[in-house]
């Protein structure tokens, strides 16, 4: 018994150490710099052990992705849900974006994967259901946060998230490209972030207790 949990054991972080390695190369060379040989060689294993865990390099690399969400996901709700009652929507947006600078990367992999699902249909159908599952979890956490403000959505939380997503990702974009000229501060996040919560929400009779 034993050594049948080793084996699952040693393949959970030989997947790991696999998606790791496509991670990097991805942030270093691009989406297509991404070759077997290139990811097994930065983890340290054959293509035997790359077969062994993944059909494909498309397969690893929504893997990869599936496995940012998730490590966000988690931070996020750990987070939020250890907030104060009450909290004011520029904390909620502090707390979100804190946590994004945990994984500044994230950006440049999303941009790729978007690229790649842009030229590819498979990719595009993959990406969007990755995306859905995304919403689907970023939904309960959400609005804990926002009833946790004594505030409540005056949309659809589905559509409060798309909105949400939609912004950021726009935001974060034209932050690497400011106008020197411009009166507007560098980064852009945080100002947009609470503008979509002040607008699309509303104040609530009773804030949620803790």
């Amino acid at each position: 018994m034993i050594g049948s949990e080793k084996v699952p054991r040693r393949r959970s972080e030989t997947r790991k150490r696999l998606i790791a390695a496509a991670g990097e190369l991805l942030v270093e060379h691009g989406i297509h710099k991404a070759s077997i040989e290139e990811i097994c060689e930065r983890a340290g294993f054959t293509r035997g052990a790359f077969y062994s865990n993944f059909e494909s390099v498309d397969e690893l690399l929504f893997a990869l992705y599936e496995w940012n969400i998730e490590l966000y996901l988690d931070r996020l709700e750990e987070v939020l849900s250890s907030t104060a009652a009450t909290p004011d929507v520029g904390e909620i947006v502090g707390k979100v974006l804190n946590l994004l600078q945990v994984g500044s990367h994230w950006q440049l992999l999303n941009a790729e994967f978007t690229a790649q699902a842009l030229r590819n249909p498979l990719a595009a159908a993959a990406l969007s259901e990755h995306r859905r599952r995304l919403r689907e979890r970023l939904e309960p956490i959400l609005l804990s946060a926002i009833e946790r403000a004594g505030r409540k959505p005056t949309v659809p939380i589905s559509v409060l998230i798309r909105v949400v997503m939609a912004a950021h990702e726009g935001a974060m974009t034209h932050s690497h490209f400011p106008d020197p000229g411009a009166p507007e501060p560098a980064d852009l996040s945080p100002l947009t972030l609470q503008c979509i919560l002040s607008a699309l929400t509303t104040p609530d009779r009773q804030p949620a207790s803790k």
